[in-house]
């Protein structure tokens, strides 16, 4: 009678040994699992569209025999052919995300003014008025594509997370600071093509 009662404290005792070694190896191999590194995939999709339309029948924008005129007066202009609206229109379609470049590209057959005589005032419209993207700025040769030509602006970068459209305003004026030789008969004129670069 008392052998049979060793073997069963026996059994017993061994019964929980071997119940704490599977336990504890679980939880080892729980623990171990939950701190492995956790690979982040980060899926860049490309794909996506812009189109510009603007408020005359083509993207130019031109003036002819300008005056100079100060920063001041040159961000106020509020006449219809002293400023050109256009509107970038982005669909992204597979993409997370788009950016896009406001393009000026001069046309050095019509344009009579010097780069440097040339300032630039972009707005784009909030909450249903315009605000600037940009301060007047000298217009300054910083692009060379193929497709757009030598005399390529890139004016202003703007990214976009969803599809929509974003309206702009551009004013263009001759510089108070503009300079030609004493004499000289002057004809500031310019005209720019508004172009937009999709990456």
């Amino acid at each position: 009678m008392e052998n049979k009662k060793g073997i069963s404290k026996g059994v017993l005792f061994s019964s929980l040994i071997i119940i704490l070694l599977v336990v504890g190896i679980v939880v080892g191999a729980f623990y171990i699992h939950n701190n492995q590194p956790v690979d982040v995939i980060e899926e860049n999709l490309t794909g996506g569209d812009i189109s510009l339309t603007y408020s005359d029948e083509e993207n130019l924008f031109v003036i002819e025999n300008a005056i100079p005129t100060s920063d001041i007066v040159g961000t106020k202009y509020d006449s219809a052919e002293l400023f050109f609206d256009f509107t970038v229109k982005t669909e992204l379609e597979d993409a997370n995300s788009i950016s896009y470049d406001v393009i000026l590209v001069r046309d050095d057959i019509s344009s009579t003014s010097k780069n440097e005589n040339i300032k630039i005032y972009l707005e784009k419209e909030t909450n249903g008025s315009y605000v600037k993207v940009i301060e007047p700025t000298i217009f300054n040769v910083n692009l060379k594509d193929e497709e757009l030509g030598e005399n390529a602006m890139k004016v202003y970068t703007h990214s976009k997370s969803k599809s929509g459209s974003d309206n702009y305003r551009l004013r263009m004026w001759i510089s108070d600071t503009a300079v030609f030789n004493a004499g000289e008969i002057q004809n500031f004129g310019v005209k720019v093509a508004i172009k937009g670069s999709a990456k």
